[in-house]
C-alpha cells in the first residue's frame, strides 16, 4: 500500500472504523510495533481544517493522525506524522 492510496479512497462514512482497524493493522505488520488510538481531534495544518484520529506508537512519543475534512467526509485529505521534535504532514 502506497500512502497515495490512502488519498485515493473512498470509504462510506458508515465503514471508516472498520477501514482505519485495517490500515492501523496494516501499518502495524509494515512498521513492526503497535499502535494506540488517541482519539478524534480537530485539526488545522496546510491542508486545510477537520476532524482526525490520532495514533501513538505504543511506548514512545511518535504519533500519526489521519484527517478528513469534516465529520460527515469520508476521504482521508491528509496525514500528519510527529516523531517527538519535528513534524511533517503528507
Amino acid at each position: 500500500m502506497q500512502l497515495s492510496e490512502l488519498f485515493e479512497a473512498k470509504v462510506s462514512t458508515a465503514n471508516v472504523g472498520a477501514a482505519m482497524s485495517r490500515i492501523v493493522s496494516y501499518l502495524e505488520k509494515k512498521m513492526g510495533f503497535k499502535l494506540r488510538k488517541l482519539g478524534v481531534e480537530h485539526f488545522k495544518n496546510s491542508s486545510g481544517e477537520g476532524h482526525g484520529i490520532r495514533y501513538v506508537e505504543d511506548g514512545s512519543v511518535n504519533c500519526i493522525r489521519f484527517n478528513w475534512v469534516g465529520s460527515k467526509s469520508s476521504e482521508i485529505v491528509s496525514v500528519d506524522l510527529w516523531n517527538g521534535s519535528t513534524h511533517s504532514s503528507a
